[in-house]
């Protein structure tokens, strides 16, 4: 995890959007960054081997995750959890507002011709068995 003390310096020096890494399953690598205001957190794979067993529960936590959808059901989840974001932001930027965009269109692709319910499913075995 990286120093507390560089994260606030970081976010003192630019005016860009910041991102903290936790490694997979520690919730406490990614409560931290949260409680200082971090902009968005990656469960990284490359800080630790990858084990789906064990990842953080993200429905715990107000601030948002970046997506790394694997399958339907976790892209699901993931919309829904950036739907959330921009109704409790609501004063994202348009660069913000592209990328979304851009996201949504590429996942539209996937989910036509699924219904909700077949989505409803997935999401649900995609991360609700924890």
């Amino acid at each position: 995890m990286s120093d507390p003390e560089m994260i606030v310096g970081i976010q003192k020096a630019v005016s860009i959007l910041v991102m903290a890494k936790a490694r997979i399953g520690h919730v406490i690598e990614a409560r931290v960054p949260e409680a200082l205001g971090i902009d968005c957190i990656d469960e990284s794979e490359v800080l630790t081997p990858a084990d789906d067993a064990y990842h953080i529960f993200k429905h715990d936590f107000e601030t948002p995750f970046v997506c790394g959808a694997r399958n339907l059901g976790e892209a699901v989840r993931h919309i829904r959890q950036i739907n959330e974001d921009i109704r409790r932001v609501l004063a994202a930027t348009p660069m913000e507002l592209m990328t979304i965009a851009k996201v949504s269109k590429g996942l539209g692709e996937a989910m036509r011709g699924q219904s909700i319910a077949q989505m409803e499913d997935r999401e649900k075995m995609a991360g609700r068995g924890r």
